[in-house]
């Protein structure tokens, strides 16, 4: 009995700390135990909510006093375009990416790190180091595709490194921006694996701490001049990996 509940709360911390990485996620958690898509979502989404708790909270206050940033105009991009994006790509059906997605990603990750091919024309709109409503748009449209089974991280972190948004910035627009696709993605999940209420408890826990810990890895390490590389390179290996597996 005893371990059942630590092989689930393994399995569910490693399957919420990888789903912020651009890997497969699902495959390195099902290896070890039974791997929960929907408490895993909700796990994720709740630790993404809790670490953005405060910029998250200002949304209504700004809106209602008519003082609507950047960061809030790039949200509602995400949210419409994730949105309409998702409908059809759902409606046909979730399929299994090919595993050369995530290689082409991780070579498009560490060549835009370089040379972002729509730097001048975000520029021209670009406040400081503000998203752009190009910014919200392609990130709406990349979480969209996403549910034909590509990592959301490695697409999403892709689209906003296009317009050579700054590193740091970059990778905390994308974790914020995540909570609208696990929040969809958990909508459109099977029930979850479990039938005891206490099981399913165990591993929202465990999804959740695993991905609060990835959350604070990842923002820590991301202003590093390597981060691109190593996230780049990260979505290559596991690509290769699947590839030969």
């Amino acid at each position: 009995m005893l371990s059942e509940y630590v092989n689930v709360l393994v399995t569910a911390i490693v399957g919420g700390f990888t789903s912020l990485f651009p890997v497969y996620s699902s495959k390195l958690a099902d290896t070890l135990g039974s791997f929960c898509p929907m408490c895993t979502y909700a796990g994720v989404l709740l630790a993404i909510l809790y670490s953005f708790r405060y910029s998250v909270g200002d949304v209504a206050p700004s809106v209602l006093r008519k003082r609507i940033r950047d960061e809030q105009r790039f949200f509602f991009y995400v949210a419409v375009f994730t949105i309409v994006i998702a409908l059809p790509v759902l409606k046909g059906g979730r399929t299994r990416a090919s595993p050369y997605a995530l290689l082409l990603l991780g070579v498009l990750i560490m060549l835009f790190s370089w040379r972002p091919p729509l730097r001048r024309a975000a520029e021209s709109m670009r406040n400081k180091n503000s998203p752009t409503p190009l910014d919200g748009i392609l990130t709406g449209i990349s979480q969209g595709l996403a549910f034909f089974g590509i990592p959301v991280v490695a697409l999403t972190y892709t689209a906003l490194r296009l317009t050579g948004l700054e590193r740091k910035k970059a990778l905390r627009l994308m974790l914020m921006s995540l909570s609208v696709y696990f929040a969809i993605a958990m909508l459109v999940s099977p029930a979850p694996c479990f039938h005891s209420g206490l099981l399913k408890a165990t591993y929202l826990i465990g999804a959740f701490f695993g991905a609060l810990i990835a959350v604070r890895v990842l923002i820590k390490v991301s202003g590093s001049k390597w981060f691109p590389l190593f996230y780049g390179g990260l979505a290559l290996l596991s690509g290769l990996l699947a590839i030969v597996g």
